[in-house]
């Protein structure tokens, strides 16, 4: 459904600490190392734009559509506080790459370096429990034990996709959506939205096939999960790709009953995708997703110019522009022109 209702549980925090808080947070810090490989990359070679970072996932055409690979590498801490969860998170933030580019999962294969056997092996038992839940292939991959290893887990995964989602495909005066889930519970302490343990395995899958839908009856251009840099961290590298500035209306931002809002832009929402579609998508798109039980908000538009900037309460801040500094540095700026 399409939220009418602004829910304003903190309509007395002021813009400036919102700003504050998003660029202050770690996990828009965790995304600043890229901009130290990102020259690495020739962004400048239109035909092989979709093979290159920037978007969710690396995009190969082939046949009449498109090869999908991404890989995800989860935190330590994350993996020595719940080893299972962080093994099916693994996987799920995976799936939601793929489908954020508008294709269906395939099979995963991971990397494992650990130092306890039965730890390492509850976190593969968490890597297939996802699997069988998602109904995609698990190839196995590259599995260390031993006294000296720290914990690191990575999973990649490929997929397959007919029609792209891309952040390629940005273009001023686009409608920019959130789709999200408002029924679930923190994950212990952490901003770790988990919307997905209590629902069905074919309603999970289902929802996670919903942007590849989305895709292939052209209701949006562009998409992104929502990762743990929150809805605003996630928008500005969506935007970045091709330097476009964004306006974004915090006000039509809903939080789950109970949930500070400062808390929730910063979220990993476990399920959520932010879309960006052109005029004659936008009513397409809202009717797609009126009866569904999850929640659509028409959240700002894409900008002409270079600045992304923030509005609440009736105030308005800019938060970023992209001619004067660099997220991951992986943009039409620093790469050249496309």
């Amino acid at each position: 459904m399409v939220s009418s209702k602004i829910l304003r549980l903190s309509s007395h925090i002021l813009l400036k600490d919102i700003v504050t808080s998003i660029l202050d947070s770690p996990e828009l810090a965790a995304k600043r190392p890229i901009c130290q490989i990102a020259s690495l990359f020739e962004l400048d070679k239109p035909n092989q734009k979709y093979a290159l970072p920037g978007d969710d996932c690396a995009a190969f055409t082939h046949d009449n559509g498109f090869d999908l690979l991404a890989s995800e590498g989860i935190q330590p801490h994350f993996l020595a506080s719940d080893p299972w969860l962080a093994g099916w998170s693994a996987v799920m933030a995976n799936i939601s790459d793929i489908a954020a580019m508008g294709g269906q999962p395939t099979g995963i294969v991971s990397t494992l370096w650990h130092h306890d056997s039965e730890v390492a092996k509850t976190i593969c038992k968490g890597i297939k429990n996802a699997c069988d839940v998602f109904n995609i292939w698990y190839g196995g991959g590259h599995l260390n034990i031993a006294p000296s290893n720290s914990a690191n887990l990575s999973v990649a995964i490929h997929g397959k996709a007919d029609k792209l989602l891309s952040c390629w495909h940005l273009e001023p005066d686009m409608s920019i959506y959130a789709l999200t889930s408002l029924q679930g519970h923190w994950q212990s302490d952490n901003l770790y939205w988990n919307c997905v343990s209590e629902r069905a395995r074919e309603d999970l899958r289902q929802d996670w096939l919903l942007p590849h839908t989305v895709a292939n009856r052209e209701l949006a251009c562009a998409a992104k999960d929502i990762s743990n840099a929150g809805i605003v961290g996630t928008l500005i590298m969506m935007a970045e790709l091709t330097t476009r500035g964004l306006d974004i209306n915090l006000d039509a931002i809903r939080p789950p009953a109970g949930v500070e809002f400062t808390d929730w832009l910063r979220a990993f929402q476990s399920y959520g995708f932010v879309f960006c579609c052109a005029s004659h998508q936008a009513q397409k798109l809202e009717a797609f997703f009126e009866s569904s039980h999850l929640t659509l908000q028409k959240i700002g538009k894409v900008r002409q110019d270079k600045n992304v900037n923030l509005h609440w309460n009736g105030d308005s801040a800019t938060i970023w522009q992209f001619d004067k500094e660099s997220l991951t540095g992986l943009s039409k700026r620093e790469g050249g022109n496309v």
